[in-house]
Parts: C-alpha cells; structure tokens; sequence
C-alpha cells in the first residue's frame, strides 16, 4: 500500500515537472493538489476496503440458531449474554431452537417456528430478556 502510494506521488511529480514549463503557475498548482487529492481518496478508498469491510462478518452462534438475523451481516447483533445463554438452553432442552430477527431479538422456538416456554427444574420459566 506504501508502494502505491509513492508511486502515485512520483508519478504525479513527474507530470507536474514535464507539463510545468507548458502551464501557468496557478494550474500548474491546481494540477498538483488534484493529483495529491487522488492519492488521498486512494489511500482512504484501500483502507476502506482492507479495515472496514473485513470488519463485516456474521458469527455463526450453531445449528440450533435459525433466522434472518443469522448469518447475516447487516443484521443488528444480539446481546452476547443473552444470545449465549439462550444456546445453552437450546443445546439442553431437546426440540427447541433459538430464532434470531433482524433487530437482533432472541426467541426460543420449536421446530414449526411456534414459541414454547422452556421450565427449569423447580418449574420456573426461564425467561431470556430482564
């Protein structure tokens, strides 16, 4: 990327040096700074491309997690902890999976897509949002 981008810079110095004597002082000015604004949005367009967009990437939370939200990139993320535990629970209760929207809720499901009230041991609902 640093040899890009003195390449660019070379290369726009030798055009500013061969068409110096043809233009006037003022465009020969402007030539340069265009030049060096080129290479600028190059170099911000590279660290776009290499930094930001690598950043985009879908965590994939199991089989048992199902739903627009999954595997998508653009999809709001779910809070960790309850996305976390909601697994643990998928993984102990047999026959129920975890939905995840858009908007990053979190519902535990069956396998038709109808919610179903998983109870622990003492008969309590385990409730996934506080």
């Amino acid at each position: 990327m640093k040899t890009l981008a003195v390449l660019l810079v070379t290369v726009s110095a030798a055009a500013a040096l061969t068409l110096g004597p043809l233009l006037p002082p003022r465009r020969l000015l402007l030539l340069v700074l265009v030049l060096v604004l080129l290479v600028v949005l190059l170099v911000v367009l590279l660290v776009v491309l290499l930094v930001v967009l690598p950043a985009l990437h879908f965590v994939d939370y199991g089989p048992k997690v199902y739903g627009l939200g999954a595997k998508n990139q653009f999809a709001l993320p779910p809070n960790p902890f309850i996305i976390q535990r909601a697994v643990a629970v998928a993984n102990s209760v047999p026959n129920v999976l975890v939905r995840l929207d858009l908007n990053g809720e979190v519902t535990l499901t069956n396998q038709y897509g109808q919610e179903v009230e998983v109870v622990d041991a003492f008969g309590r609902e385990i409730e996934l949002e506080f």
